[in-house]
């Protein structure tokens, strides 16, 4: 029986590469590719895989937002994001999502083929270069799921009503995120919030739009 996969990613080249590496096992179907965050909670709703594999910084709707958006979808589904983003915050946030693996793409991609039967098995997999990452000494507080979307949604410029629309709660719950979130990274403005996410890797605004 075949393994339905999802690839997502908004560079063409790596999305045809991780292709072409899982092409060499003949269990594996592709039956979808997403450029971006809105188009892979798409395919998730429709197509159910058994086995997503992502990027983190994508247009639209990050990678980040669409694992958590998605789990409503495809509960079932394993994920494994592999990111070119190394900072520590957005790292800790990623594993702290539950996914079943995760990898950056200086990561010698044989790791991550040769990773998929034990995900699938149900263990969690993190690459030698990820684990030390995870190790390195804190040095901001890390966000919750819900508070990295409202702080992608601060990044693209949207107001709490908007935010609030997009996720389904209150705009007075918007603003507690945010309050909480400025607190944990102790900043007062909008400004300082992002600035501190972009240089603590848990924002890359380069794709939030």
């Amino acid at each position: 029986m075949s393994v339905k996969i999802i690839i997502a990613d908004d560079h063409p080249f790596l999305r045809q590469g991780m292709r072409s590496l899982l092409a060499q096992d003949q269990r594996f179907d592709i039956v979808g590719e997403a450029r971006d965050g809105l188009e892979l909670v798409a395919l998730m709703k429709q197509l159910r895989p058994e086995l997503l594999i992502t990027d983190i910084a994508m247009p639209h709707m990050t990678g980040l937002e669409a694992i958590v958006e998605t789990e409503r979808w495809c509960p079932d589904c394993k994920t494994i994001v592999v990111t070119g983003l190394t900072g520590r915050g957005l790292i800790s946030q990623i594993d702290q999502t539950g996914v079943a693996g995760i990898f950056l793409k200086s990561d010698p991609v044989e790791q991550i083929r040769t990773a998929i039967d034990p995900i699938l098995e149900g263990k969690a997999v993190r690459s030698g270069s990820v684990l030390a990452i995870l190790n390195e000494e804190n040095t901001s507080n890390t966000l919750t799921g819900r508070e990295v979307q409202v702080l992608m949604g601060i990044a693209r410029g949207e107001n709490n009503a908007i935010i609030a629309e997009r996720l389904g709660i209150s705009a007075s719950t918007v603003d507690k995120h945010r309050t909480n979130m400025m607190r944990k990274l102790e900043v007062h403005s909008a400004a300082e919030l992002l600035a501190i996410a972009v240089r603590d890797g848990l924002l890359d605004t380069s794709k939030t739009t």
